[in-house]
Formats: C-alpha cells, sequence, structure tokens
C-alpha cells in the first residue's frame, strides 16, 4: 500500500509537488478552496477539508500564500488540528513571519502534533525539476521521519537545526534575491544609457565576475523588455522583502540594500508593472534614467486570467505536461497550423504523448486580448523551437486562439497559425 501524504495548498506550487509525489509512489490527499481537477488529473485524491485529510494522512504539507491562510486550514472548524489526531507532522513550506510561525508552531504543539518550518525557495518549473531548495528546521526526529516526503519534492533538501532556522535561512536567500534583482536594473540602465547594446550586455556580463543567477535570469528580460510570461509578480517579492526588512529591524541588524529594494518594488506594485514579472523594476529604474517606453495597457481581470493560462499552456507545452494540456485544452479544439494541417485535441496530444512534435523554445510577442462575455480572443505572433520526427524546426507565426469559458473554467477551443517570414 502507498504511504500517504497531505497536501494542502494547490497552486503554482502545490500543484507540481503533488505531482511530485505522485511520481514517487506517494498517494497523495489534496485540498484547496477551489475545484480540483488538476489535482484528479495528475492521480491525487480531493478532500472535503483539511480535517479531512487529517483523518488519513500521518504528514501534511501546506503551502499558502499568508499566515491566515495557514491558520484557518489548521485551527479553522474544517482544519487539520479539528481532527482529533495526535502524532502528525506538518510540514509547513510558506514564507511567513517568525512570529507568525512560532504562533502556527504553538497551536500543533497544544493538539499534541509536531511543525517543521521549512519555506522552499523556487518557481514552478524548478519545483517541477525537483531542483528547488527547501530550508528545513525544527524537531529532528519529526524530520527524519518525514525525510522520505521532502525526498519526493526537491533533490535539494537541508536540514538546518532548531525550529525558525529555515525562515531565517529563507528570509537570507531572498534578500539576495531582491538585492541582485534591483543591481541588475541598475546595471542594465546604466549600460543602456551610456549607449551600450542590451543584448551585447547580456552576452558579456553572465559569464564575467559580477554575474548571479537573477541577472542571468532577468537582465535578457530587461534587454527586451517584455515581461511575460510571468515568473514572479511584484507583490509576492514586495511580501518577502517587509518581512525581511521587519526581521531586521527587530534584529537591531542594518539592512539598507532590503529597505531600498522593498522601496522600489513597492513602487512597482503601485503602478502598472503590479502583476508583471519582477524584471520589470528596471522600468521603474529605466524612468528615473530617462529611457522611456510606452505604457503597459491596462488588462481587465478576464484578461489576466486568459495571459495566465497561456503562459501555462506554453510551459505544458515546453515540459511536455500532456495532463495540463488535458484540462486547459476544450475537447472540441480545432488546431490549423501554419501549414494547413488541422488537428483536434486528441491527435494533437497524442502526438506530444508520442514524442513526435517536442516543443524546446516558444517566445511570444505583440500578444493581445479581446474578452466578449464568455469568450476570449488573444492574437500575437510566436516563435517556436520544435522537434519534429526527430528533426530540428524553428517557426514563426501569427496566432489568433480562442478561448470559452466552461463549467469547468476556461479552455482553448481554436487555435490557429499563419506562417510568417524568418
Amino acid at each position: 500500500m502507498s504511504e500517504r501524504v497531505g497536501l494542502i495548498g494547490l497552486g503554482a506550487i502545490g500543484l507540481p509537488l503533488a505531482a511530485n509525489f505522485v511520481a514517487k509512489g506517494f498517494e497523495v490527499h489534496g485540498y484547496r478552496r477551489s475545484p480540483m481537477h488538476e489535482l484528479q488529473t495528475i492521480g491525487g485524491r480531493p478532500a472535503v477539508s483539511p480535517r479531512a485529510i487529517a483523518e488519513v494522512c500521518n504528514v501534511i504539507v501546506t503551502v499558502l500564500p499568508t499566515y491566515e491562510d495557514v491558520r484557518e486550514v489548521l485551527e479553522g472548524p474544517q482544519g487539520a488540528l479539528n481532527a482529533g489526531r495526535t502524532g502528525l507532522v506538518i510540514i509547513e513550506l510558506s514564507t511567513l513571519a517568525m512570529k507568525e510561525k512560532e504562533a502556527l508552531r504553538a497551536a500543533v504543539e497544544k493538539a499534541g502534533n509536531v511543525m517543521l518550518d521549512a519555506p522552499l525557495s523556487g518557481v514552478p518549473k524548478m519545483v517541477k525539476d525537483r531542483v528547488s531548495i527547501i530550508f528545513a528546521s525544527g524537531d529532528k526526529a519529526a524530520y527524519d521521519r518525514a525525510k522520505p516526503m521532502f525526498d519526493a519534492m526537491t533533490d535539494k533538501s537541508f536540514y538546518l537545526g532548531p525550529f525558525g532556522a529555515g525562515t531565517k535561512m529563507k528570509f537570507a536567500a531572498n534578500t539576495l534575491v531582491g538585492i541582485h534583482i534591483l543591481a541588475t536594473a541598475e546595471a542594465m540602465a546604466l549600460g543602456i544609457k551610456a549607449g551600450l547594446d542590451p543584448d551585447l550586455m547580456v552576452k558579456v556580463l553572465s559569464p564575467s565576475g559580477g554575474t548571479s543567477l537573477q541577472f542571468q535570469v532577468r537582465a535578457p528580460i530587461m534587454a527586451q523588455r517584455k515581461y511575460e510570461p510571468v515568473l514572479a509578480p511584484h507583490p509576492l517579492i514586495v511580501k518577502d522583502l517587509i518581512k525581511i526588512a521587519q526581521f531586521a529591524d527587530e534584529l537591531g541588524c542594518p539592512a539598507p540594500l532590503t529597505h531600498l529594494a522593498r522601496d522600489y518594488f513597492q513602487r512597482a506594485c503601485d503602478s502598472e508593472w503590479r502583476d508583471t514579472d519582477v524584471a520589470s523594476i528596471f522600468e521603474i529604474v529605466a524612468q528615473e534614467a530617462g529611457l522611456y517606453r510606452a505604457p503597459v495597457a491596462p488588462m481587465d481581470g478576464t484578461q489576466h486570467d486568459i495571459r495566465a493560462l497561456e503562459d501555462r499552456r506554453y510551459r505544458a507545452m515546453i515540459d511536455g505536461d500532456v495532463a495540463a494540456l488535458e484540462t486547459l485544452l476544450g475537447d472540441d479544439l480545432v488546431y490549423t497550423h501554419s501549414t494547413s494541417l488541422v488537428d483536434s485535441k486528441s491527435t494533437y496530444l497524442e502526438k506530444l504523448r508520442s514524442k513526435k512534435v517536442v516543443y524546446r523554445k516558444a517566445e511570444r510577442t505583440s500578444e493581445t486580448i479581446q474578452t466578449h462575455g464568455n469568450t476570449a480572443v488573444l492574437t500575437g505572433e510566436v516563435r517556436l523551437e520544435v522537434l519534429v520526427d526527430g528533426r530540428p524546426r524553428a517557426l514563426r507565426s501569427r496566432f489568433t486562439n480562442v478561448w470559452a469559458k466552461r463549467p469547468r473554467g476556461w479552455q482553448m477551443v481554436a487555435w490557429q497559425s499563419t506562417p510568417l517570414p524568418g
């Protein structure tokens, strides 16, 4: 019989974690407030409440945005702690303030259970590839007991000692992330203002002594000034930098660069760039440097949803994630290729399953989204690098995609490609 694990929080991080657990042979019982079709698709078992999970699982993982969210799923009327069980191990992956983690720990221990403070560092693709980092801390015996779960989630989990050490290490890590992204924006603005070619800057500085992972990831985005897809939006990094700055102040530890980064990202959060990738902090610095550009057109809620779904679809195409595409594509999909070949959903997905078609890279530009009630039409251009029957091909096309709102949510029902030169 497979070992059970509970997973509360099935968002951008939670779903790939669930897939990792399933791939390692665990029986995954998951919960979130919204529908859980994607969990079922990957082989997980939806639960009616956190309490129901605690009734059948000895180890429970929580990964949620806020302290209030975690507290509700643990201490609420249908919370895991109200299942009346003792001896549970709660692995808490969220990035929260130290006082918040301590308060959660006290509630868990009062109920006769153990909590591990184990913040996760990484974007969804890193989680999917099992290269995200987990900073685990707390009771060593509980960590050893849950080690198979940590090993299922990632190849890079570290036990750091007493409870709270994980959050402290995550704060140090995110301090570097925020400062390095802002430093990248400053360096790029300086070079461009001085007349350097931004693409040449990326090429030369990426292997230099001044490089960083954030430079290597974000500088190419800044050079193109195109901030989709979103790896991490501004509210996410602002939330963490606020917590880090407060923690540093409480310790009496100077953190001038953290405070500066927090203020700059807050400015981006209060601007039109709020929901774009954090690389768009470059636009705040660039504006100060006089490197102006046209503002982004505001998007309504539905347009944001469609853009996010398109991001997920392209990630699934690159990753070969047929399960995700099963959910995103309507059963009545009509895909007209730039060669005039027409695929249905089933014939298209079979090409991906069989590796007849393997996507290597996708770059989208000039996207516009129009909404008409329960229908959305997205147009733009895309450059694709693919393997077709093992042979590499580079394609450039103009596309029109139609999304329809169904009882299960938005699904893409039409995909038309028109070839472009080059």
